[in-house]
């Protein structure tokens, strides 16, 4: 099972609280690894990594070249750091 992952220029800017975001939440998913923990909520939208969350300072070999453009895009406009 793969994820889209929204990145925040993506995700409807008419939410106005996080109390609307968490009106729309579906499922909640806790991963926790070796090498980080993160927290993601799946809503109407898509998949949203919650602030706080930890991602791997290095991607595997067998990364797709599509997360690798996708955590390029993140540290870019520093949503990841």
């Amino acid at each position: 099972m793969g994820f889209n992952f929204l990145i925040s220029s993506t995700v409807n800017q008419s939410l106005e609280s996080e109390k609307e975001i968490s009106n729309q939440i579906q499922e909640t998913y806790d991963i926790k690894t070796k090498s980080f923990r993160a927290t993601m909520v799946e809503t109407d939208q898509g998949y949203i990594v919650l602030k706080g969350s930890e991602a791997k300072k290095t991607l595997s070999n067998s990364c797709t070249e599509t997360y690798k453009k996708m955590r390029r895009k993140l540290l870019e406009t520093e949503i990841l750091k």
